[in-house]
């Protein structure tokens, strides 16, 4: 999260989003309503600005986009140009956009265990390319569906406009079935002509379930229900079917050769990378928000996960709760309680209308009952006095079966924003990927031990290295670990 305008996250909207096809237009109409190929060059930016902008460490980039042009050389497109970047975004996922725009997150890198399960997804993107599976998603247009009955009611038109935006939204829309046994066919021939183990994309979409159904347990949820942004929610796989593409591309690998895995140098190329988030656009400590550069933090209830994207923080939790938190400008001569009630609100039919205050911070609150296309939501939105000029604003929502049990945590998420001063900002530092290859003698258990979070060490760290939940580490194995 950078500077925060007067508007909620479209990546929250952007995941409670639905395409309706253009089947109703003639097919030369609908064909003139996109160039997809300008469209493409037009979105990179806003894509790249709405997932935290990019990575700032030169070599991860260049080793990214190294692997990924050394695979486009296997392509029937060898003779385009494609641009590999990597997101400042620890949501883990890929996509590419048609004309070679192949994006993956830091998320997604710190899961990853070798150079040929990168290379898997990279292939895999770089198929949906080659197989002009890309173009169908963005010749649509967007509506909301989902999210907006509650949302659409507390923010301005600019929010509703911005949602119009294709190539941002269309990369969070799944494909098909066929579309991703296309690709994944398509990737296999690329990596083993590239010279690459292709059985690393299996292995890797089992690592993508493992930390699924982990962050599910974390918030509280079902197995497999938690995050709409997870690529297994955009990229609809199984095992069993990357299995056949492999097998219908002719096997992992040619007779006789000997795939390259690549561990050893991947390992290398992550080691140090931030790991939930980066000083410029804040980062999350397990259940808590920090944003030195603008000065403020905040804590979440336990089992909500938080997502921080470029204009708000997301928080998700059991009974599908959500926190929105973002900033706004503060009107000259505007009281917030006058601010809550006749601007942020004024849609709402605002009950218990009254002034607090937050760590010596003036403020204001209010609550609503709205009816949404998934039923009634309790809102309560939060006005806090960051400084004279910026308001830091929390939305909460929640359904009537919830709110009550939730109503203590999420009142101690409001009194826990407080503003840093300049020294304590800077004292504060995110988390780090650090590699490392296993001693004689060293577990699970002293590995995780090690973890920063209070709870579920252990699985983090089987999840994050692939390992199952009673597999033992071998001396000389390469190890991933999260640390302050």
């Amino acid at each position: 999260m950078r500077f925060l305008p007067r508007r909620l996250a479209g990546l929250l909207l952007a995941g409670l989003l639905a395409a309706v096809p253009l089947a109703a237009l003639p097919r030369p109409a609908a064909a003139q309503l996109f160039d997809v190929a300008a469209m493409s060059r037009a979105e990179h930016p806003k894509i790249v600005r709405q997932f935290g902008g990019e990575v700032k460490d030169p070599a991860l980039r260049e080793y990214v986009a190294s692997l990924g042009n050394s695979l486009v050389r296997h392509t029937e497109l060898a003779g385009q140009r494609f641009t590999f970047t990597v997101l400042s975004s620890d949501i883990v996922n890929a996509f590419a956009l048609p004309g070679g725009y192949v994006y993956v997150t830091r998320g997604l890198l710190a899961l990853a265990d070798s150079e040929a399960e990168l290379a898997g997804v990279l292939a895999h993107e770089i198929g949906h390319v080659t197989g002009r599976h890309g173009e169908s998603r963005m010749t649509r247009t967007i509506l909301a569906q989902l999210g907006l009955g509650v949302l659409g009611s507390v923010v301005d038109s600019q929010l509703l406009n911005n949602l119009f935006q294709v190539g941002a939204l269309a990369v969070l829309q799944g494909y098909s079935r066929d579309q991703e046994f296309d690709a994944d066919t398509r990737a296999v021939r690329y990596m083993r002509t590239a010279g690459y183990d292709s059985f690393a994309m299996a292995r890797f979409l089992a690592k993508l379930k493992a930390e699924r159904d982990l962050a599910a347990r974390i918030a509280g949820k079902p197995d497999g229900g938690s995050d709409q942004f997870n690529f297994l929610a955009t990229h609809p796989r199984t095992t069993e079917r990357v299995k056949r593409a492999i097998q219908q591309a002719g096997g992992a690998a040619p007779p006789g050769t000997r795939p390259r895995v690549g561990v050893a140098d991947y390992m290398r190329a992550i080691e140090g990378m931030y790991y939930g988030g980066d000083p410029e656009n804040g980062f999350i400590k397990d259940r808590r928000f920090v944003h030195p550069a603008l000065g403020f933090s905040f804590r979440v209830p336990p089992g909500f996960s938080l997502i921080n994207n470029a204009d708000s923080v997301i928080a998700s939790g059991p009974g599908n709760a959500q926190i929105v938190f973002d900033f706004d400008k503060r009107p000259r001569g505007t009281s917030l309680q006058r601010y809550v009630r006749d601007g942020w609100g004024q849609k709402l039919q605002l009950r218990s209308l009254e002034p607090i205050t937050v760590n010596g911070l003036e403020g204001a609150t209010g609550t609503a009952r709205m009816q949404t296309n998934q039923g009634d939501r309790d809102v309560r939105l939060v006005a806090i006095a960051h400084d004279r000029a910026q308001i830091a604003r929390f939305l909460f929502a929640t359904p009537p079966r919830v709110t009550g049990q939730l109503a203590t945590e999420l009142q101690r998420t409001t009194y826990s924003y407080r503003r840093l001063d300049p020294e304590t900002a800077r004292r504060e530092q995110p988390f780090v990927v650090r590699t490392t290859q296993v001693n004689p003698g060293e577990t699970v258990a002293i590995f995780a031990d090690r973890m920063p979070y209070g709870k579920f060490r252990e699985e983090r760290f089987r999840v994050l290295n692939g390992l199952g939940p009673d597999e033992k580490l071998q001396p000389r194995w390469w190890v991933k670990s999260i640390s302050e």
